[in-house]
C-alpha cells in the first residue's frame, strides 16, 4: 500500500489551507507559485519504490514567480522583506507598488525560496546518487540543500523568525515535510510500515537542527 504523509485539511484563518499533504502544491493563501527547476523525473531508472517521486509545485501565473526569483538578490541589503520585492518588481518593469501581489509580505518570498531550492536540490541529485550508502545519499542531499540557503546565511536568522511566527507554521511545516519526503526518494527509501513516520520525524530533527 502506497502510504502518503497526511493530516487532515483545514481551512485556515489567513486564507488557503493549513498542510494536508506533503504532497500538497506551493499554496500561500490562494496563490500558488511556480518555479524554472521542476525535477525531471527518472523512475524508470530507478527500482520501484513505494515512497512516491518528488513533488511538485502546482504552477498558476509565472508573473508572481519571476517577481520573487528577480527579488532573491536583494535580500542580503533588505532582507526578507517587501523592500526586496519591490525591487525584484522594478527590475522586470513593474511599479514597486506590485509587491501588492504579496500580501504576506517577506513569507511569499521565503515561500518561494524553500520551494524553489528544494526543487534545485532534486534536479542535481535525482539519478546521480548510485553506489552511494543510504546514509551518503542522505548526507549528500542535506549539504545540497543547504548550499542553496548559503548565500543568505547573513540574513536567514529573519527568515527563520519569520517561520517561527506561529500563523506561519504551517509554510514551515509544508516545506520541512516535502523536503524530507524527498531527501527519503532520493536515498531509495522503501519503508512502508511505521519506519516510513520514524524516518522522516527523526530526519526532520536532523535538518532543523542546522537552523535552516
Amino acid at each position: 500500500m502506497n502510504r502518503v504523509f497526511t493530516t487532515l485539511l483545514k481551512p485556515s484563518t489567513r486564507g488557503g489551507f493549513i498542510l494536508a499533504s506533503n504532497r500538497a502544491s506551493l499554496v500561500q493563501g490562494s496563490r500558488s507559485y511556480t518555479t524554472d527547476h521542476e525535477p525531471v523525473h527518472v523512475a524508470a531508472k530507478l527500482k520501484p519504490s513505494l515512497t512516491p517521486p518528488p513533488s511538485k509545485p502546482n504552477p498558476d501565473t509565472d508573473i508572481p514567480s519571476k517577481i520573487l526569483e528577480a527579488s532573491l538578490p536583494y535580500v542580503r541589503t533588505f532582507g526578507w522583506s517587501t523592500g526586496s520585492i519591490a525591487k525584484g518588481a522594478q527590475d522586470l518593469g513593474y511599479l514597486p507598488v506590485t509587491h501588492g501581489l504579496f500580501p504576506n509580505g517577506g513569507l511569499d518570498l521565503i515561500d518561494y525560496f524553500m520551494e524553489d531550492a528544494r526543487l534545485k536540490m532534486v534536479q542535481d541529485l535525482e539519478g546521480k546518487l548510485e553506489g552511494l550508502s543510504t546514509t551518503e545519499k542522505v548526507r549528500k542531499a542535506c549539504i545540497t540543500r543547504l548550499q542553496y540557503t548559503m548565500p543568505y546565511a547573513e540574513n536567514w536568522s529573519e527568515a527563520a523568525a519569520i517561520l517561527a511566527e506561529p500563523w506561519n507554521a504551517e509554510v514551515a511545516l509544508r516545506h520541512l515535510g516535502r523536503l524530507t519526503d524527498d531527501i527519503w526518494y532520493l536515498a531509495g527509501d522503501k519503508s512502508f510500515d511505521f519506519n516510513w513516520y520514524t524516518k522522516r520525524f527523526l530526519l526532520s530533527g536532523v535538518y532543523t537542527s542546522t537552523g535552516n
